[in-house]
């Protein structure tokens, strides 16, 4: 009501202002509501978030391997906001709707039972036909969102610096791939929306349907029903369009919903290192390695194999036998099939996997250095390093001179996976971040793709100065020749060399 004339303002001073006080109060139960919604669905999809991020960290990484990064990204951004828009707008929605309708209804039974009844019918059935739509609209989310996965995917894989499409000029040919994906993709997306919309411009038919069912119920008991009871009986009906609205909108919600649980559901089954129990830390110890009786499908079988504290141990053989394997086991990114693997005396499955990863330490080209600064990268590990810890870390690994050399030293900040920086710096910092903090077991894999002449010679004199049992996977001859055992791999087994005598762990 808008009250324009003085005599209006005199007379209805008290209707107007109370007019403008109910709208003051349905505005700021609306924003409360959508406050509380927003900050319920919040809580809830970061709960969901560090629960996937936990369980990420806990997958064994054989089969964390068999997932691409791009559709990681998807179950952490696409799927997560399916779920809030369930939690944090469609339930409040929901509840708010349901209420409504079912209070027009009880004052449309006051009214009339018999409009009542019959509005009530016509409501039943719009629900009916949300739910037939129901299967359809869920299979077209659910090819949307693998559509956009398959998309995601492939970006994640052929988009960098060095990635294979800009080294061998197939950006024609990739270009091609990603407007058919792009089409699949819209295609998919247009099919969604198209029921989606259909489903959403229900209630615009609703709405007058009501109002004639109304003046025709009226009309057939003309005899007991007067003029200000169907006048108030169209205003009830017309109060129902908003939530009807709504409902079909909650009901879009609902599927993106089903589709995002369904699978991250199906993800977070997967079978992981967390049994779920507040298992103990791993105790100090020097960092002797056992593993008894191990064996991993399709690598190897019955391995019994035994690293000294403090002794180094040059791993061989040819490509395919084991030797990132037998690595992988030592800091349990994933479990042996049968067997035990045991650090100082302790078996790994019956340990806290934080407490693992912080007492052994890896160098590896498949563990790259972060965005961020280069004091972050060399901490990573080892978070509470002093400075002084970190100078001695420089110092050993000759970066000293080249950190002080850049502009904003050990706060310079370098790309993903320091693709910005030379490779020497980026080798030795890697090799400094895995020995911060004093593990007690080092694993270096790959190092002759890893480490050429220069940076072998700087390994040297950190290897020489640390106590930790390392494991290092190599063919280069002065490597064997330095260490004290020598595990080589192949088809039959792990055989053990040292002092040119042979002990077979399985022949």
């Amino acid at each position: 009501m808008v009250c324009t004339s003085p005599l209006l303002r005199h007379s209805d001073h008290g209707k107007c202002g109370g007019s403008r006080r109910f709208r003051s109060h349905a505005n700021v139960a609306a924003r409360v509501e959508r406050a509380t919604a927003e900050k319920l669905g919040q809580s809830y999809l970061m709960a969901t978030r560090l629960l996937l991020f936990d369980h990420v960290n806990n997958l064994p990484s054989r089969i964390l391997q068999k997932r691409t990064q791009g559709v990681m990204m998807v179950r952490f951004v696409a799927d997560l906001n399916a779920l809030n828009d369930w939690v944090g707008r469609g339930l409040a929605s929901l509840l708010v709707s349901a209420i409504t309708i079912l209070a027009a209804i009880a004052v449309l039974a006051w009214l009339s039972p018999l409009i009542a009844a019959c509005v009530a019918i016509v409501i039943a059935i719009v629900l009916a036909l949300l739910a037939i739509a129901g299967t359809p609209l869920y299979k077209r989310v659910r090819k949307l969102r693998s559509e956009r996965g398959r998309l995601a995917a492939n970006l994640g894989e052929r988009l960098g610096a060095s990635s294979p499409v800009r080294v061998f000029g197939r950006a024609r040919g990739e270009r091609a791939r990603l407007k058919k994906q792009s089409k699949r993709l819209a295609e998919a997306a247009v099919s969604q929306i198209r029921l989606a919309s259909l489903l959403r411009a229900l209630p615009d038919a609703i709405s007058p349907i009501l109002t004639a069912l109304v003046l025709v119920t009226s009309l057939l008991q003309s005899e007991r029903i007067d003029w200000g009871s169907l006048l108030a009986s169209i205003l009830v009906v017309n109060l129902l369009d908003s939530p009807i609205r709504d409902l079909s909108r909650v009901f879009v919600f609902l599927q993106n919903f089903r589709a995002a649980r369904d699978v991250l559901g199906r993800f977070l089954q997967l079978p992981s290192l967390d049994s779920g129990q507040q298992l103990p830390p791993l105790s100090a110890g020097p960092g002797q390695l056992v593993l008894k009786d191990v064996s991993v499908d399709g690598v190897f079988q019955q391995v019994n194999v035994q690293a000294q504290a403090g002794t180094l141990i040059a791993i061989t053989g040819a490509s395919g036998t084991g030797k990132s394997t037998l690595l992988g086991l030592a800091t349990r990114m994933f479990d042996p099939t049968q067997g035990t693997v045991s650090l100082d005396g302790q078996n790994l499955s019956e340990h806290d996997l934080n407490s693992i990863r912080q007492a052994v330490g890896t160098i590896s080209p498949s563990v790259p250095l972060l965005r961020g600064s280069i004091r972050r990268n060399l901490t990573y590990r080892a978070r509470a390093a002093t400075d002084a810890e970190i100078d001695q870390t420089l110092r050993l690994c000759g970066l000293t001179e080249a950190i002080e050399a850049l502009p904003r030293g050990l706060a310079t900040r370098i790309a993903e996976h320091a693709t910005d920086i030379p490779a020497a710096l980026r080798q030795r910092l890697i090799i400094a971040r895995a020995i911060m903090g004093k593990p007690r077991l080092l694993l270096i894999d790959d190092a002759d793709v890893l480490l050429d002449t220069v940076r072998t010679e700087t390994l040297a004199p950190v290897l020489q100065n640390n106590n930790a049992t390392i494991l290092l996977v190599t063919s280069d001859p002065r490597w064997l020749a330095a260490a004290d055992a020598i595990w080589h791999m192949d088809v039959t087994g792990l055989h053990i060399y040292k002092n040119n005598t042979t002990e077979c762990c399985k022949k």
